[in-house]
């Protein structure tokens, strides 16, 4: 039998070890913290398959965080590389929507669903019990836009109620590592400030200049507790209003850039220790409307976002300036135009290195499923009559189209300039 004596030294022994698996991560003194040292989340998020060749180029960038959106086959997998590039990763556990929306076509009714949110529970606790230990966790990011996505007050009110009894339940088995959960904009955070006293950390989803405001917005609501950025990037489509042919703008590469440069210090500078930094949005590699938007790649291309990560992270400038498409025009631009039309382009790229510069052309759909509305598709085109010039032939298929310009340069930087047309 142990003794009395033996039973509390080893009991102190225990208590005095690190977490199984690593630091132990704590929100203490409002600070996130990571083995007792303060840490500033430099991190991007990452919904790739994962690739010790993404982890490189990451770890170029100085990132020392991850964030996903769920947990799958490959979060092992994602999580020894992140350990092998002392990294973490904010493990994200997926909370149902209330109705389609931006993220997805799923709909759940939050007030009579008793069963779908016992299986949502069973769901987050075996991705806890699973991932916990591993020394690359950070914590876990419960739930992602989910309030803007529900319709009624009742319903968000439900849903909070819940979300606090997840994030309870998730603290229980697990105490060394934080909960947070991410909102767009500040729509939860006035549910959260009631509901969810077991959340340590809020997640706020932003893009474009709205970055500003962040520090400004969480103080009027009277938030204390440290905040980081779930989601940044440049202005989202679905605040630009359509043009003329019913398509809506997107960001100019430079805006693309100076955003992360340009936002991230001045965050960093209102929000002082309360500011537990964030994840750009998004290491991703599609040539697809999504990816052309905001991803930091494509086709193994270096896009702009990537160097204002960079910025944003290291202080340092590009190590190859981008193209700079000075001018992208399209003949007669609100003339509707026959499926299958060929039309006169004007096009002049400037690269500041001299780099030899390939140009192309790209189209996206506005309108029809999800599918279609992301798909990016290459276009046939020929030189014009002089330099500069070129003649484009239009999809056969008709709506309101988005037309790409692409001019890639042998770094390889790809710069990407935008236009309309209504193909009727």
């Amino acid at each position: 039998m142990i003794s009395p004596i033996l039973r509390a030294s080893l009991a102190a022994l225990l208590f005095a070890l690190p977490a199984v698996g690593g630091e132990t991560v704590t929100v203490s003194d409002g600070q996130l913290q990571v083995g007792g040292k303060p840490f500033q989340i430099h991190g991007i998020t990452y919904a790739d398959k994962p690739k010790p060749e993404d982890f490189k180029k990451m770890a170029e960038l100085e990132v020392n965080a991850l964030r996903t959106w769920g947990t799958g086959d490959t979060t092992k997998t994602l999580l020894d590389l992140a350990e092998q590039h002392h990294m973490k990763v904010l493990l994200g556990i997926w909370m149902r929507h209330g109705r389609p929306g931006a993220e997805g076509d799923d709909s759940f009714n939050w007030l009579t669903d008793e069963k779908g949110k016992q299986a949502q529970m069973e769901t987050a606790l075996n991705a806890v019990k699973k991932f916990k230990d591993h020394p690359a966790v950070l914590g876990w990011g419960v739930g992602n836009e989910v309030t803007l996505n529900i319709a009624t007050e009742p319903e968000k009110e439900a849903y909070a109620k819940y979300l606090e009894t997840v994030c309870k339940s998730i603290k229980q088995l697990d105490p060394n590592h934080p909960v947070a959960s991410v909102s767009a904009w500040t729509s939860d955070v006035p549910y959260w400030e009631k509901h969810c006293p077991s959340l340590d950390l809020y997640g706020i989803n932003v893009y474009g200049y709205a970055v500003f405001a962040v520090p400004g917005e969480l103080k009027k609501l009277g938030v204390k507790k440290p905040f980081f950025l779930g989601e940044f990037g440049a202005t989202g489509e679905w605040e630009l209003k359509p043009d003329s042919n019913g398509v809506r703008p997107e960001p100019k590469d430079e805006q693309k850039y100076e955003i992360f440069a340009k936002g991230w210090p001045d965050v960093q500078k209102q929000s002082g220790d309360q500011f537990a930094g964030g994840f750009l949005f998004n290491f991703g590699n599609q040539l697809s409307h999504p990816g052309i938007w905001l991803d930091f790649f494509i086709n193994d291309a270096y896009r702009p976002s990537y160097w204002g990560a960079r910025k944003a992270f290291t202080g340092k400038d590009p190590v190859n300036q981008p193209p700079v498409i000075d001018t992208f025009l399209l003949r007669d631009p609100d003339k509707p135009r026959k499926p299958g039309e060929w039309i006169d382009v004007r096009l002049d790229v400037i690269d500041k290195e001299n780099n030899p510069v390939e140009v192309s052309f790209y189209y996206n759909q506005r309108i029809g499923d999800r599918a279609r509305r992301d798909a990016a598709k290459p276009l046939k085109y020929e030189p014009g009559s002089k330099p500069g010039f070129y003649k484009v032939q239009l999809p056969k298929e008709t709506g309101p189209t988005k037309i790409y310009a692409f001019a890639r340069d042998n770094f390889p930087n790809l710069s990407i300039a935008h236009a309309s047309v209504k193909v009727e």
